[in-house]
């Protein structure tokens, strides 16, 4: 517990040893996944939480660059959608973030392509209130 916080770190899948976490107050949780590829535990724990507002989840290659994704254990706008899913919460908000700005207008194009109805790509100074 910290400053009225549950934080719960869930391992992920990663090149370096990662977390995501599931962060909780008394009436609302949102998942922040880390760095991470492809990964179950994460999406299994987010999907038991009835209280989960939001999910931040890390996009930072381009479809077309999923060699590079799978070797840097990083996620792509089509594996992201994977990902997503698993948690079982299609009208979830999920906010994308980490994307490589040098890829930051294709992945944004590829990511409004997904049938995510309450995506949104982070950016700088939004505020956000659950």
């Amino acid at each position: 517990m910290a400053a009225g916080l549950r934080i719960v770190p869930v391992r992920v899948n990663h090149l370096v040893p990662t977390v995501g976490f599931l962060i909780s107050d008394e009436r609302t949780t949102i998942l922040y996944s880390g760095d991470t590829y492809q990964t179950e535990d994460l999406w299994r724990a987010a999907s038991s939480m009835p209280s989960l507002k939001a999910a931040f989840i890390e996009v930072s290659y381009p479809n077309s660059h999923g060699a590079i994704a799978r070797a840097a254990k990083h996620l792509t706008p089509e594996l992201m959608e994977r990902e997503f899913r698993k948690i079982g919460r299609p009208d979830l908000p999920v906010y994308a973030y980490h994307l490589k700005p040098r890829f930051r207008n294709l992945i944004e194009e590829e990511l409004r392509r997904l049938p995510i109805s309450q995506l949104t790509v982070l950016e700088e100074d939004l505020e956000l209130n659950f």
